[in-house]
């Protein structure tokens, strides 16, 4: 499914022949079948796109063809398949991320820090405190630890923060005070200093 964390299967296209028979097929996921359908080709007329009903989540998928079913054990239908994909949808936002390392913000020089956006997942563990660190000066090297803090709630969400005026940084990093929750990912808002450009 191109991806290894839970996913929806969304559709199931094929390219079959069953010689004009219906025939069943199990989409399954995780060894458990999780949809049945009946598919009916030619030759000449092959190419089938089903649509999955809603909710269906799983890790491993595949499709499965019992070949001693009636259609095919008694050889009227026939089950030549010459292609098939499944399409899927992410379940899952995937890899978790425990502490970020220090991270310009695609933008190498100094800059005014606006806002910071939060998307997590804290059902476990939360409300959790973040912590903010910048690096400054001249030079890049000094590190300045706790310049902000912001509070995560309880639970899915996506929570954006201001950030103190006349905050100015050439990395920052952002990271949980004493525990580790599931931070599926940040963005900041910056506004590039061209002033101290050359200073960098």
């Amino acid at each position: 499914g191109g991806i290894s964390y839970l996913k929806y299967a969304n559709q199931v296209v094929l390219e079959v022949n069953t010689n004009g028979v219906a025939v069943e097929c199990w989409l399954q996921a995780d060894n458990a079948t999780k949809f049945k359908f009946t598919v009916t080709s030619t030759e000449a007329d092959r190419q089938r796109n089903i649509t999955v009903p809603t909710g269906l989540t799983g890790y491993r998928w595949r499709l499965f063809v019992d070949l001693t079913q009636p259609a095919l054990a008694t050889r009227e239908g026939m089950w030549q398949l010459f292609n098939h994909s499944l399409k899927f949808q992410q379940a899952d936002k995937g890899e978790i991320g425990h502490t970020f390392d220090l991270d310009d913000l695609g933008h190498p020089y100094d800059k005014l820090l606006l806002s910071v956006v939060f998307e997590y997942d804290t059902t476990l563990g939360g409300p959790i405190t973040l912590q903010m660190d910048t690096l400054t000066g001249i030079g890049g090297v000094t590190l300045n630890s706790n310049v902000a803090q912001f509070v995560l709630g309880a639970g899915r969400g996506k929570t954006e923060f201001p950030i103190a005026a006349d905050t100015v940084a050439k990395m920052i990093r952002i990271y949980p005070t004493g525990v580790t929750i599931r931070l599926i990912k940040h963005r900041s808002a910056i506004a590039p200093d061209r002033s101290l450009r050359t200073l960098g």
